[in-house]
């Protein structure tokens, strides 16, 4: 597995316990789920990574507790801590963004005990002179929460073209067989 950025982590009673080889916009793509040992299902607590083969990293999330609403940096710090975290991953890519928006963004997980725990950070969403779009979520201690990158948006659909592989819900209901998520959890491409 390729290392994480220094400004990501993973906790140490985590466990690797999933590997897939996917793809991604027609890329290939290694992604690799964390949980806290002895605790394997989707929508708890978990780290998810997508490197590319490339060794690009495409996606980084950390969905665990701690992550408060009332300990969010302010959207002008998560604008610094953001722009800092993508200059130094790959100064290139950092070169062609340009910030879109900053708001508050939540996610909820299942804590191993049944609680429903909310997750929240400033998301800087940005869009790359390419056409596609990248974002930093930053929560408690201006901690990486959320990073991805290269995500095609289909506007005439209002989704995203770009596979999931950072959200729960999007997995496991394409695991399931059936219909991935409508509306803004349904890429046309993965």
């Amino acid at each position: 597995m390729s290392t994480l950025h220094p400004a990501l982590s993973i906790p140490g009673n985590f466990t690797g316990t999933t590997i897939r080889h996917e793809k991604q916009s027609g890329l290939p793509v290694t992604v690799t789920r964390h949980h806290p040992a002895g605790d394997v299902g989707y929508g708890g607590a978990h780290v998810t990574v997508v490197h590319g083969d490339d060794d690009t990293l495409y996606g980084y999330t950390r969905q665990t507790v701690g992550f408060t609403a009332d300990a969010m940096p302010t959207p002008r710090d998560a604008e610094q801590v953001a722009r800092e975290f993508l200059r130094d991953l790959d100064p290139d890519l950092a070169a062609g963004l340009a910030v879109q928006w900053i708001d508050r963004h939540d996610e909820t997980i299942t804590t191993a005990t049944g609680e429903r725990e909310t997750v929240s950070g400033m998301k800087v969403k940005t869009r790359h002179s390419s056409g596609l779009y990248t974002w930093v979520i930053v929560g408690t201690g201006n901690r990486i929460i959320t990073y991805e990158r290269d995500i095609e948006w289909n506007s005439s659909h209002s989704r995203r073209n770009t596979a999931m592989w950072l959200h729960d819900a999007w997995v496991t209901a394409r695991d399931a067989g059936g219909p991935e998520l409508g509306g803004l959890h349904a890429p046309l491409d993965a």
